[in-house]
């Protein structure tokens, strides 16, 4: 279940984030991969500076949410707001 710390937004605007959670307690990991270690737990909503694709090909996306966690989210979890 998402953390605490996710609660609340913070007090930073819409326009310095790319991207936002869709999936309940989408999961962050230490690498782009379902077996990686599990960094963090976002609620939906939660905003996001997505950061890069893994690669062309790949489902995974780095990311840094609205709270500081940075790490690797599937793509099926998040999506582009910009």
């Amino acid at each position: 279940t998402a953390s605490a710390k996710h609660e609340k937004r913070t007090d930073a605007d819409d326009d310095e984030f790319n991207g936002r959670v869709i999936s309940l307690n989408a999961y962050v990991r230490s690498q782009p991969s379902r077996s990686a270690n599990e960094i963090d737990v976002l609620p939906i909503g939660d905003r996001l500076h997505i950061e890069e694709r893994e690669n062309e090909n790949s489902p995974w996306f780095r990311v840094t949410c609205e709270h500081g966690t940075s790490g690797w989210m599937h793509g099926n979890t998040i999506e582009y707001t910009r």
